[in-house]
């Protein structure tokens, strides 16, 4: 069983509240209205699903027409490629001197991520959740809707989602008990077509902002449990038919291997002071099957409160 963190508009339509639901900016604790007690949280996945997109189809503007025609948001990425530069030293002359290469950066949005699966990790700094925050952002922005689904207990905070201006009342988040399920409820959510970006935010419980590699709570995290094969394989499937965003947060070290072999980016990320109360995340491109790893990415941030 896994519980729903109610946008405002999935209220609007008509979610009914748990009993016991415990509140927050952005709405309460619900679950999917008239389901019961009992009812599964692919169900409840679903439940969201449709709220939303009924939601949108009532909206105004570019969030009607996603809900409309989701698949078709997004032109195509089927624009010709230009033609690759000569290699230096390829025409007459004398050759360069060679220097390393380092893979261009490319550009932080939601297109560069929509179609495939990424993987954010890093290790007890939260700069994967806020380097989340901004693609969440951009797709709000755009009209477009967006999920987050996180573990029960996790390290998902309203407050600090606020503050990173993230709007609340038009997240839906979904409290899954482990990672398999939280893959399933993702699987729901990417099957109705009607979101531009879905998050799985994995990283557990008790996670505490500043701790780095092999600190004193790095032993006593545990590893998260493996996403099969078969279910990262249907999520890619997913994930290219609908053209959606689908991110992974993990916590874990630039050693550790990714979720499979099926993730497409993978990204690893660290916070650095960039002077009073700011910081820097930075993600660094472990391996990207796009544009080739090697590259990297930074934004500026406010610091949650403790630690400004």
């Amino acid at each position: 069983m896994g519980e729903v963190y109610a946008s405002r508009a999935i209220e609007e339509t008509g979610a009914g509240a748990a009993p016991g639901g415990t509140g927050g900016a952005g709405g309460a604790a619900h679950g999917p209205g008239d389901a019961g007690p009992q009812a599964t949280l692919g169900a409840q996945a679903r439940a969201v699903a449709a709220r939303v997109l009924a939601a949108h189809a009532q909206a105004p503007g570019r969030g009607a027409a996603y809900a409309a025609a989701p698949a078709a948001r997004r032109p195509a990425r089927t624009a010709a490629r230009p033609a690759a530069p000569p290699p230096p030293g390829a025409g007459p002359g004398p050759r360069p001197p060679a220097v390393p290469s380092r893979a261009a950066a490319p550009r932080w949005t939601l297109s560069g991520f929509s179609g495939r699966l990424s993987e954010f990790s890093g290790v007890g700094t939260g700069a994967q959740l806020s380097l989340a925050f901004s693609l969440v952002r951009e797709a709000q922005q755009r009209g477009e809707p967006v999920a987050w689904v996180t573990l029960v207990g996790g390290a998902f905070y309203p407050p600090d989602v606020a503050a990173g201006g993230v709007k609340l009342d038009a997240l839906p988040v979904i409290f899954a008990p482990d990672p398999l399920a939280a893959a399933r409820a993702a699987d729901r959510l990417v099957r109705s077509g009607g979101f531009s970006a879905v998050v799985l935010d994995l990283v557990p419980a008790g996670v505490a902002p500043g701790k780095g590699p092999g600190g004193a709570s790095a032993a006593r995290r545990p590893a998260p449990r493996e996403i099969p094969p078969p279910m990262l394989s249907r999520l890619v499937g997913l994930a290219q038919k609908h053209d959606v965003a689908l991110v992974f947060l993990t916590e874990k070290g630039a050693e550790s291997p990714s979720l499979g072999g099926l993730i497409s980016l993978r990204c690893s990320t660290a916070r650095r002071d960039a002077g009073p109360g700011l910081f820097t995340c930075v993600a660094e491109a472990l391996k990207d099957k796009r544009n080739g790893p090697g590259w990297s990415h930074a934004e500026v941030r406010g610091g949650p409160v403790g630690l400004r």
